[in-house]
Formats: structure tokens, C-alpha cells, sequence
């Protein structure tokens, strides 16, 4: 029997993962939930339309629901769903607070229903083969990781310009390598320090300018991680993305635009890879059916999730208060 998915937002991330849901076998896209507009484009696709989302989860028969709406309404979707007894995939940040993550994480696992987190890097070609590149040694013991991801600000909705709902560049925009730069140390951080700049967007100052450092202290693993984000480029400037990882016997690089995928610098010369055929946005709804199939966990779990914001809640108090702050238990 096909998994029937059902997707709340028909935004640009909840198009992209609809047509990827569609091309993966085994895959019944039943209803979609949007705004007018996108009806006809949504029943092209074969989709059912609903503009009121929580009609839509009382009258379909769905196994599974994708949760692509802004950040502070989450909790209430993904909490109706999983009370249905449906399987929840959540894009990133998985809420606004941390008290909301609790509450759907605790309903989820209370519920037995599988929960996803929309955090592609994870997935994403060039971020694993980095990954596998310090698992396997390459650059000797892996100490330092140093992200920067910038572009115009999103063009697409006013919402993220309310940092009471979107949390701003941290928590929407550096939230991408946070996460990734806790799975390449395989911990939380203990401390976090941040500074940032207001800047106004739609009329309202927030901030949209940020530098995250995360101390995961000495010992095996990375050591240090930096996050870099920026919403203050103008539109001609392309969404760019980069990484270095620095490790005892040499450095990997990867910087989107940019002349190769991945490029991994040793004694013995620089490597250029790039391993992986279908993209991260594919890979992780790919994932989260064949979890549902297969009946485990997803790579990327709700604690996951909840870790990536308290993660990056405690630099967005360290920004506002110039203090350092410790991440275990910040709430």
C-alpha cells in the first residue's frame, strides 16, 4: 500500500518537498494545505486542496504529514497530527521555544508515531561526504568547523521579519550549520557565545546579522565551531553557503558557488569529491518514508531538532545579553 502524505504549506519548501514526495515509489500525495492561490497548481499535482488545515486532517486518511508552515505555528500542527496517530516530518526550526519542541517530542514518542526534522545539511551531497571525510581520518583529528551562509533575506513571506515569530538569522538561518556542526561532533556544546546586528526588514529591526561561537572543549571530536549569517545582502548577490573543517593533519573545504563540490587539503595534495546523485531535499523525505517503511527511527529525530534550537536560542540570549551562556538545560 503507498504511504499517504499529506503537506501543510505550500511555500517553497513545502512545493519542493511535494515534488520530491512524488518521484520517490511507494509515495500517494493526498492533500495539501495552502492559501488560494496555489489550489490549482496543488491539484495538478493530484493533490487534494484545503484551505483550512485542520479540516484537512479530520476528513483525509493520511499515514503521514509534512509540516512546512512558519516556525511558530508547528507546535499546533504537528501536535493535532500526532494526536490522529499520523507520522509528523517538521521543517526546521522544529518551533519558536523550546517548550513547544518538548511537547510535541513527548506527544510523538507517548503516541509511537515517528518524528522527522527537516535539517538537510544532513543529507545534503557535499555535507556528507565532509562528514565521511573526518570519520574516515582524512585530516587526522578533526578540531575546528567554520560555516558562513548568507544571502538576500527571504523574499517570500514578512513573517521571518518578526524575530518574536522567526527567531531571526540565528535561529533561521544559522540553525542549518549549528546542526550540522553538532552531528560532525556527535555532542552538544557546553557553552555558546554570540554577537549581532540589527538591521530593519519589512519595517522592523531585528537581527539579521550574526557570528555564533560554539565551545564543545578540549578532548576527541571538534573542538570549535563557528556559525556565520547574513540577511543583509541585496538581490543580485547569490545565496552562498561554505565550510572548513580543520583538523590535525589538514583542512576540508566546500564553498557554494564555487569552483569544485568539496575540496580536502593533506599531505598528500587536495582531493576533489563529490559522492551522492540526489539532493538533500530529496535525501530527507526519502529518509522519512523509508523510516516509516521500515519502521525506524529517521536520521534526524525530534531530539535533534529540540537541541538545534536550544542550541540556537542560547546564542540568540547571548546576543541580546553579551554573556556567555551554558546550553545544557537553557530553556
Amino acid at each position: 500500500m503507498d504511504c499517504r502524505l499529506g503537506i501543510l504549506g505550500f511555500g517553497f519548501m513545502g512545493k519542493t518537498h511535494a515534488l520530491n514526495a512524488k518521484a520517490i515509489p511507494g509515495v500517494k500525495v493526498t492533500a495539501i494545505f495552502s492559501v488560494e492561490k496555489d489550489k490549482a497548481e496543488i491539484e495538478q499535482l493530484g493533490a487534494k486542496f484545503y484551505a483550512d488545515w485542520q479540516k484537512m486532517l479530520d476528513t483525509e486518511k493520511i499515514d503521514a504529514i509534512v509540516v512546512a508552515t512558519p516556525t511558530f505555528t508547528h507546535g499546533e500542527m504537528a501536535l493535532t497530527a500526532i494526536s490522529k496517530g499520523m507520522h509528523v516530518f517538521l521543517e526546521k526550526p522544529m518551533e519558536r521555544t523550546i517548550k513547544k519542541c518538548k511537547e510535541i517530542n513527548v506527544a510523538a514518542k507517548k503516541k509511537g508515531v515517528l518524528l522527522g526534522m527537516g535539517h538537510v545539511l544532513r543529507f545534503d551531497g557535499e555535507y556528507m561526504t565532509i562528514k565521511d571525510q573526518v570519520a574516515s581520518g582524512a585530516i587526522g583529528h578533526a578540531k575546528m568547523a567554520r560555516c558562513t551562509r548568507r544571502g538576500p533575506p527571504p523574499g517570500w513571506s514578512t513573517w521571518f521579519f518578526d524575530e518574536e515569530k522567526s527567531g531571526g538569522a540565528i535561529l533561521d538561518l544559522s540553525i542549518h550549520d549549528i546542526d550540522f556542526i553538532c552531528w560532525l561532533a556527535s555532542k552538544a556544546p557546553k557553552r555558546v557565545a554570540a554577537m549581532a546586528s540589527p538591521i530593519v526588514l519589512g519595517g522592523k529591526t531585528l537581527f539579521g546579522i550574526s557570528h555564533v561561537v560554539l565551545d564543545f572543549e578540549p578532548g576527541p571530536g571538534i573542538e570549535l565551531g563557528f556559525a556565520e549569517a547574513s540577511w543583509g545582502a541585496v538581490a543580485p548577490y547569490p545565496f552562498s553557503t561554505a565550510i572548513e573543517v580543520a583538523g590535525k593533519d589538514g583542512l576540508i573545504a566546500c564553498h557554494i558557488p564555487g569552483k569544485h563540490p568539496m575540496e580536502t587539503y593533506s599531505a598528500s595534495g587536495c582531493v576533489t569529491l563529490n559522492l551522492y546523485a540526489h539532493d538533500g531535499y530529496y535525501n530527507e523525505i526519502n529518509d522519512f518514508i523509508d523510516a516509516i517503511k521500515e519502521r525506524r527511527p529517521p536520521k534526524v529525530t525530534g531530539d535533534d531538532g529540540m537541541l538545534a534550537v536550544r542550541v540556537c536560542l542560547a546564542a540568540l540570549e547571548s546576543a541580546r545579553s553579551r554573556n556567555v551562556i551554558d546550553v545544557e538545560g537553557f530553556a
